[in-house]
């Protein structure tokens, strides 16, 4: 077994314990309830799938309370601005994520993250800067794997700007996920 610690702070602020197992039993496992332990510590309860003998597996195992994660807008440095001229709206998102390690031993995190993409011509998203350097894939997504040493702090950044047409993000006859995305955004602004 191994365990994973993974953390997407733009959908939670929480990290949780992830073990990759494999059934090494001759019978398989059968779907439903799972009561979970750790040596003599009570993790917590959880469904799973059915397992077939000698298949890999994931399986949650709560949160992480040793790991804190935070993911804040940065006012100081993002901004939201209109063009009368060019009819678009170009919104300058700076992020700053912070992952500490409350405990006193070494912690190895998964932290993921991601950038609006577009599939469309009419919304672009440009000068995209991730610090720790690291590409996003197609659909916007990355990851970086981070080991923090004990009660360390370490703040990532990940800024971008996207620009489209003024009113894109009101127009409610396609709630596409981009558009979903940039309504988010706005109201943060």
């Amino acid at each position: 077994r191994s365990e994973s610690i993974v953390a997407a702070p733009e959908a939670s602020l929480n990290a949780v314990r992830v073990f990759a197992l494999n059934n090494k039993n001759e019978k398989a496992l059968l779907p439903g309830n799972v009561t979970l332990f750790l040596g003599a510590n009570f993790l917590g309860s959880t469904k799973i799938d059915f397992v077939g003998p000698g298949e890999e597996f994931s399986l949650y195992a709560g949160v992480e309370d040793q790991v804190k994660v935070s993911r804040l807008l940065d006012h100081s440095k993002s901004e939201k601005r209109h063009s009368a001229f060019s009819g678009k709206t170009e919104l300058d998102a700076r992020w700053i994520i912070e992952v500490e390690n409350l405990s006193d031993v070494v912690k190895n995190i998964r932290l993921a993250d991601r950038i609006p993409v577009s599939q469309i011509d009419e919304v672009k998203v440009g000068s995209i800067r991730i610090t720790p350097d690291i590409e996003p894939d197609v659909k916007g997504l990355f990851g970086w794997e981070i080991s923090l040493a004990p009660k360390e702090k370490r703040m990532l950044n990940v800024e971008y700007v996207v620009q489209y047409p003024t009113g894109y993000t009101q127009t409610t006859a396609s709630m596409d996920s981009l558009r979903l995305q940039l309504r988010s955004l706005e109201a943060r602004f």
